[in-house]
């Protein structure tokens, strides 16, 4: 990975942010999640899975149609990714990265046992997990240098936009990677 040396002593400082952010964040969530309302929502969900109705919906649906499903969606990520380029918006492959996911799942569904089959599906959404982590991290440094260009602190903002353009480098590098990836699942 990197060391913080590299891009210089201005990212101690985004890191102390960075961990101060995290920790008012997981507070935020522990009290949510304490909360009369989460509580009383998640009950309402495991009765539902529980119930009746619920049995009834998945009774509904037969391996038929999932695995017919599941062909359809490997046939348009194919299609998708056989048309994929370096040029293509970053949300494109988002939205392949959201089919293989459901695949994926529908492929463990309807019982495909073929481990070549869920090797590739792990791959693929390695690698497009990679992507979607550094697009994420990039979005995330970019707002944390405009608040630093607000407080102007140049040291953080420079040691900061060094990080930024490397990451920058590596989403560019992984998006490559998938558009050079064989497309069928």
């Amino acid at each position: 990975m990197f060391t913080l040396r590299i891009y210089g002593e201005g990212l101690s400082q985004l890191y102390q942010d960075l961990e101060k952010i995290r920790h008012e964040k997981l507070l935020a969530f522990c009290e949510f999640a304490n909360s009369e309302r989460f509580l009383r929502d998640n009950k309402q969900w495991k009765q539902f899975l529980r119930s009746s109705e619920f049995e009834q919906l998945c009774g509904k649906t037969n391996d038929d149609k999932l695995t017919d499903k599941q062909i359809e969606l490997s046939d348009n990520i194919s299609r998708l990714m056989d048309n994929l380029t370096s040029s293509n918006q970053d949300d494109d492959l988002h939205h392949i990265r959201k089919l293989i996911k459901k695949s994926r799942y529908l492929s463990e569904l309807t019982g495909s046992k073929t481990s070549s089959a869920k090797q590739s599906y792990k791959a693929h959404q390695a690698l497009f997990g990679r992507f979607q982590d550094l697009c994420v991290q990039c979005e995330m440094l970019g707002r944390y240098i405009e608040l630093q260009t607000k407080n102007e602190n140049k040291q953080v903002k420079t040691s900061a936009k060094k990080l930024l353009k490397h990451l920058q480098q590596q989403k560019t590098d992984q998006k490559e990677v998938i558009c050079k990836r064989e497309p069928h699942l």
